[in-house]
């Protein structure tokens, strides 16, 4: 959600991933998020560039939903679409003023969202009851005692909804309730959370009886930056934390996810997370979107082989903290009869851990994939868990 990324899945199974650069740009994938598209900017929001887009969702009539806010004119805005993300309306105007934080539907069909005032002391929740065409403001509160910016929705087993809320740069968090599909609600109350790996700019994602929440770390404690996973099987008692990615050097990440396979009944349902590193200083993200598809939702522990890992953006000659499995994206290069892959843990290539010199789809029919525009390789080989790895790619005429 933070710097523009958001994510959700159409009904059709399309998943829709944004980040900002410094302008939305959308990348979708058909697959369950194995190989993804080329990006397209939000036309809308490329002449209207006051406007940031900062998150998605799915009504239960299936009309998607992006939200968006501007600074500037101290205003929020939602476009729809009707036909999976193919067309979308003029903006609807809602009322909210800042930084939207969250936005999450309840199985009742109604929508939450969470918002920063323009006052920077004070939280707004909006609520839809009609997918989306119409918003209102059911809850504001103080929050400068707390500095608890952003946050989360969960729905809990009795109907009942949490928001959860991070405190910067400490130990804290925070959570209220409410008990009455949002009409009124609880005052924040800290928890018991997280001791060891705080989490800031908390996202999260429910599906059956599993909850996962993750986030960057804020804590000095050699973590600071990297992305951790906590889970819990009520929403309220959550398990350790599991480090799900490293910062490499870099600031920090920022991250988004949801639920894919949602619409599939023949295959399980996965949670999606994409985040991207910062670097310093602090940019927005672009060139370094990364996923991981987490498999494992029936328990509290996580392994390496329930997470797969993967490169959005897949350009060349790209540094990708990948785990065992790689699979690495390139634009096809005409009059191409096959392709050179080199992989080394040296930036110099000087002597490649993995060297493909033969690559297309007779000779690798399992692991060769290719539309109008991209190249998509599983290499065959598999790397050292969580290290820091160099490709490179050349095309071939023979």
């Amino acid at each position: 959600m933070h710097s523009g990324q958001a994510s959700v899945e159409a009904p059709n199974g399309k998943i829709f991933i944004s980040y900002r650069y410094p302008i939305n740009e959308y990348k979708n994938s058909t697959d369950s998020g194995r190989t993804w598209g080329d990006a397209t900017q939000d036309q809308w929001q490329k002449l209207n560039t006051n406007w940031v887009m900062n998150g998605m969702e799915c009504s239960d009539n299936g009309t998607l939903i992006r939200a968006y806010f501007n600074r500037a004119q101290v205003n929020g805005a939602v476009r729809l679409s009707y036909d999976n993300g193919s067309t979308w309306t003029d903006p609807i105007y809602t009322g909210w003023e800042e930084t939207v934080t969250d936005i999450k539907k309840m199985s009742n069909g109604y929508i939450y969202v969470a918002d920063t005032h323009s006052s920077q002391t004070e939280k707004d929740i909006w609520r839809s009851i009609d997918n989306g065409s119409s918003w209102q403001m059911v809850e504001r509160w103080d929050y400068s005692n707390n500095n608890c910016a952003y946050g989360e929705f969960f729905e809990l087993e009795n109907h009942s909804i949490v928001w959860y809320a991070t405190k910067q740069n400490t130990n804290s968090m925070f959570r209220k309730f409410s008990h009455d599909n949002g009409t009124t609600w609880t005052d924040m109350e800290e928890v018991s959370f997280g001791i060891d790996n705080s989490i800031h700019d908390p996202e999260g994602a429910q599906t059956g009886d599993m909850y996962f929440l993750w986030g960057r770390n804020t804590i000095d404690n050699g973590d600071i930056g990297d992305l951790f996973l906590y889970s819990s099987t009520d929403g309220l008692v959550w398990g350790d934390a599991t480090k799900i990615a490293d910062t490499d050097g870099y600031q920090t990440h920022y991250s988004n996810g949801c639920v894919i396979n949602k619409y599939d009944d023949t295959t399980r349902n996965e949670i999606l997370i994409d985040f991207g590193h910062v670097p310093q200083p602090e940019t927005h993200c672009r060139d370094d979107i990364y996923c991981r598809i987490i498999t494992n939702i029936s328990g509290t522990e996580l392994t390496d082989d329930d997470i797969t890992f993967l490169s959005i953006n897949g350009q060349g000659n790209e540094s990708v903290n990948q785990n065992s499995t790689l699979t690495i994206n390139w634009t096809i290069i005409e009059n191409t009869s096959q392709y050179h892959l080199e992989i080394d843990n040296n930036s110099d290539f000087s002597s490649p851990e993995f060297n493909y010199t033969d690559i297309n789809e007779a000779n690798y029919p399992t692991n060769f994939y290719i539309n109008e525009t991209r190249v998509s390789f599983i290499a065959p080989s598999s790397l050292e868990n969580y290290s820091y790895y160099y490709y490179r790619v050349r095309a071939y005429s023979i």
